[in-house]
């Protein structure tokens, strides 16, 4: 659940859209690209998908908190407050705009929220997207 202080992190990338459109693909290719090692010791699986992932890496100088598993709110709402928590500079997660809401306390966050559609898994969505997420990094 989110919690309604004030957040320190400087933005919250979101990918959004429906079910079945890449975002968790996506999410890997951006953590893959900045991470050389493609894992780290604090990686874990989250989430239904065993693709789904959280973890934090360090790059150019940030935090960067990674959140694949988007489907149900509070997991988001929890992994923000977690993440704000643990002083991460920017957070990327995907967020499912088909089965979950956003809710007011989310949104009221909208100056740190930058907000990325994915429309299809194909991989030229999935290179547009990652592209989009990189250049907000």
């Amino acid at each position: 659940m989110l919690n309604k202080r004030n957040l320190t992190m400087e933005k919250i990338i979101v990918l959004y859209g429906a079910s079945h459109t890449g975002k968790t693909s996506t999410i890997v290719d951006v953590y893959n690209t900045i991470n050389p090692y493609k894992t780290s010791p604090t990686r874990k699986q989250v989430g239904k998908n065993k693709l789904d992932f959280e973890d934090i890496v360090n790059y150019k100088g940030h935090a960067i908190a990674f959140l694949s598993a988007g489907d149900n709110r509070d997991t988001v709402g929890n992994a923000v407050d977690r993440f704000d928590s643990a002083k991460c500079d920017i957070m990327i997660t995907a967020y499912n705009s088909g089965l979950a809401f956003l809710r007011s306390a989310f949104l009221s966050k909208s100056n740190q929220i930058i907000k990325v559609e994915k429309f299809t898994a194909n991989n030229a969505d999935n290179l547009r997207a990652m592209n989009e997420i990189l250049s907000l990094i």
